[in-house]
């Protein structure tokens, strides 16, 4: 994938991410022409879904977690964001019926004035690339985190032997690797902050500008019909643990 290919994929995103707060329903807006990836109506859907919970992100990660998606559309994915934001009542439940190691993690955090600004969101393939090879999406996932300062939960779980072998083929780029996926690979978070330090207002990039909030509107999300839960089956994505604290999820917690 060349520079101009890449720089095209990013600023579809960015053009839907500036337009986020206005967009009333993906059918009523104007594909965003790019080089890597045609702009069917579920494209549409799909990047306006996505940019609307990047704005639920803290404006110092928001622009890492759109280029990550942007390095994946680049390369023949369709990077669905299933979600941000999470409200600490729905992440108490988590923990109370342990699909959660933590009560409060990234995807929790909000500003002075309670606006949302979680330092994570959860990722699938829907549809495109690597739709039979799970692994290759999630080891790419991971590279594409990595570089852009950020971590996956591709090894959380594992054994030492088994994350050092998920790291050398991701040196190596050798993304077909026949690896075993810890239980959250999907999950992206900052990889230089831990969840106490974003609970008190700790930044993980604190030297990026802030981005402009979008004016409030009616949410993109289940209101306007986009497919927020459709191709999940109605389930939910398994929470994150802090890999520094959190003893081994165990089977309730493993990817779905």
């Amino acid at each position: 994938m060349d520079n101009r290919t890449l720089a095209a994929v990013r600023s579809s995103y960015r053009s839907l991410l500036d337009k986020a707060g206005t967009a009333q329903h993906p059918s009523g807006a104007k594909p965003v022409a790019s080089p890597a990836a045609s702009a069917s109506p579920d494209d549409v859907a799909r990047r306006a879904s996505n940019a609307s919970r990047l704005q639920q992100m803290d404006p110092s990660v928001r622009d890492k977690m759109q280029a990550v998606l942007g390095d994946l559309e680049g390369q023949g994915y369709k990077p669905y964001v299933s979600e941000s934001w999470r409200s600490k009542a729905q992440q108490h439940l988590d923990h109370l019926r342990g699909a959660s190691t933590v009560d409060y993690g990234f995807h929790n955090v909000t500003g002075s004035k309670g606006e949302k600004q979680a330092m994570a969101m959860d990722v699938y393939n829907h549809g495109g690339a690597g739709q039979s090879s799970p692994n290759e999406f999630y080891m790419k996932l991971a590279s594409a985190a990595k570089a852009h300062g950020l971590m996956t939960g591709i090894e959380w779980g594992l054994p030492q032997s088994n994350r050092k072998a998920i790291d050398t083929a991701i040196a190596s780029h050798n993304y077909t690797a026949p690896i075993q996926r810890g239980w959250d690979p999907g999950h992206v978070q900052p990889s230089n902050i831990s969840i106490g330090q974003a609970s008190r207002g700790v930044k993980p990039f604190p030297g990026r500008p802030a981005a402009k909030a979008a004016a409030p509107t009616r949410a993109l999300g289940t209101q306007s019909g986009l497919p927020d839960a459709v191709s999940m089956g109605g389930v939910r994505l398994p929470m994150f643990f802090d890999p520094a604290t959190a003893p081994n999820p165990g089977p309730l917690n493993r990817w779905r």
